[in-house]
Formats: C-alpha cells, structure tokens, sequence
C-alpha cells in the first residue's frame, strides 16, 4: 500500500543521508562516462530501466512512465551537471510519493539492489529518492 511504499522510501532516503542529503551529493561523484555507460545498453536492465524513468518523469513532470527509448533522452553528457543544478518548478514533485508509487512494494528497489545491478545507476536513484 501507499503508506509502506512512503516509509520504504523514507527508510532509503535516511540511509542516504537524511534530511540533510542533498539532490547535489546525491550525484556529486556523477561522471559523464557513468552517464554513458548506461546510454550504451541497447536494453538496459530492468532494474536500470526503471530509474532511469523514474528520473526522466522527475525532471519532465508526469506521472506515467514512459517506454524506452523515450527515458535514455536524459542520457546525454553534462546530465550530472544538471542533476546537481537541478531547481525543481514550482509546485515541486514530492520525489518520496513518485518514488513509492513508482516501485510498489512487490518491486521494492533499494539502494544496495541498484547499487548491485549498476553502480551509476545507483546515483541517480539516490537523487530520485533524496
């Protein structure tokens, strides 16, 4: 349900950091050849795919994921640039709510899971759930 989606994201957002984590040190060590190495899959995994989503929704509003190769647009060189300069429009998307409605509890992601799956990929799920 909602609420333990909401908590399970909240638990991965302390586990980052807390309160006190930053979208910029979600991504601060976020290299151009990091970005590429996930621009290169021609099938990203799942686990990869969905944050990669998860973030092009983030950064272009919405709240339907859209299908690749729609999300890999973001995959562009400077990407971490913008992630860490990142101003979120007004009203803000609660990256929390996304995040949990956007893994339900059946596809939990982790930190560690994505970490596991694809290092880079990892980073830009910390700025998601940040």
């Amino acid at each position: 349900d909602e609420a333990t989606a909401l908590e399970r994201v909240a638990a991965e957002r302390a586990s980052l950091g807390g309160a006190g984590a930053s979208l910029e040190s979600a991504v601060a060590n976020l290299k151009d050849v990091d970005v590429k190495s996930i621009r290169v899959m021609p099938r990203p995994p799942a686990i990869v795919f969905k944050v990669i989503q998860l973030c092009y929704l983030l950064l272009h509003g919405g709240s339907t994921p859209p299908p690749w190769p729609k999300p890999r647009s973001i995959l562009v060189d400077g990407l971490a640039d913008r992630l860490r300069a990142y101003v979120p429009p007004n009203p803000a998307p609660d990256h929390a709510t996304l995040a949990a409605a956007f893994f339900p509890a059946d596809e939990a992601l982790t930190f560690d899971k994505v970490l596991r799956g694809h290092r880079p990929a990892a980073a830009l799920f910390a700025w998601c759930v940040v």
